[in-house]
């Protein structure tokens, strides 16, 4: 193969795939329904107040997107900040849809909305780490 083909053939494979992100989103989403499980055995075995709940809850969310955001960077090998982006928004809109379905206050539309900005920006810092793996 000469040298332009190999070239071309690289420019063709620029841009931006959908199965890395549906990894990273699931991966996310399990990443999140096993921790959950985890720090509600440890409510349920410890003496822990639950006011610590909506904290951990963030923390694990935001963790969530940055894995999910590395691992739809690794599998894409390009792109990596795009592919963590769409996996961190993909991501929130899924969490936010499952949290207003079981919660019965809504959260305000201005919180939300930091949500996902956080999230696609914390996704995409791990997209590109994912690449650089």
């Amino acid at each position: 193969m000469s040298k332009s083909a190999g070239r071309k053939m690289r420019e063709e494979r620029t841009g931006f795939y959908g199965k890395p992100v549906l990894y990273g989103i699931v991966f996310s989403v399990i990443f999140t329904l096993v921790c959950s499980i985890i720090y509600a055995l440890i409510i349920v075995m410890a003496p822990l107040a639950e006011r610590s709940a909506p904290l951990v809850a963030r923390v694990v969310a935001m963790v969530a997107a940055f894995l999910g955001g590395m691992v739809a960077g690794r599998r894409s090998q390009e792109s990596g900040w795009l592919h963590g982006a769409v996996v961190g928004l993909s991501y929130m809109v899924v969490i936010l849809l499952m949290g207003r379905g079981f919660s019965p206050q809504p959260v305000p539309l201005i919180v939300s909305i930091q949500r996902l900005v956080v999230a696609t920006i914390v996704s995409a810092i791990g997209g590109v780490a994912g690449v650089n793996l």
